[in-house]
């Protein structure tokens, strides 16, 4: 995989990946999920996300992300599961500076993913760990039609 251009002007420290990629994507509010939708990852570095959706959000939200990811293990799929902060949402996508991400086995394919954001330290509880999963979730929303700028 090549890393997408450095442009001069760009300031980013680390490089951006061009990666498109289906997610959910649950914007949470304290433990609850307020409201659950679909979209496709435009480009992630290992510190953010860049991707489209129907939504946009408030600068400052609290996203968990479902990305699927284009592997597997042990025969199922694997899922990037990240936790971050809305830095910028607009018609053009939705940047999200990652604070937590790890990898689990996939419930992408049901519609609706039955696993929980990873935490930093396993020993401690996540604050979303009992998270409740709604009914909406299963139905989602189309991705068809999204496309990076």
């Amino acid at each position: 995989m090549v890393p997408m251009e450095d442009k001069a002007w760009d300031r980013r420290s680390v490089r951006r990946y061009p990666l498109e990629l289906d997610l959910t994507c649950r914007l949470m509010k304290g433990r609850r999920v307020m409201s659950v939708g679909k979209g496709k990852t435009c480009n992630l570095s290992s510190r953010g996300v860049l991707f489209v959706a129907n939504d946009v959000y408030d600068a400052g939200s609290v996203l968990w992300l479902s990305i699927k990811w284009p592997a597997e293990r042990g025969g199922h799929g694997l899922e990037l599961s990240i936790i971050g902060r809305v830095l910028r949402s607009d018609s053009l996508g939705t940047a999200v500076q990652i604070m937590q991400h790890g990898f689990e086995a996939s419930g992408f394919s049901a519609g609706r993913s039955t696993s929980v954001p990873p935490a930093h330290n396993r020993s401690e509880s996540h604050p979303l760990r009992s998270a409740p999963l709604g009914p909406e979730e299963a139905a989602g929303s189309s991705v068809s039609g999204l496309v990076c700028q």
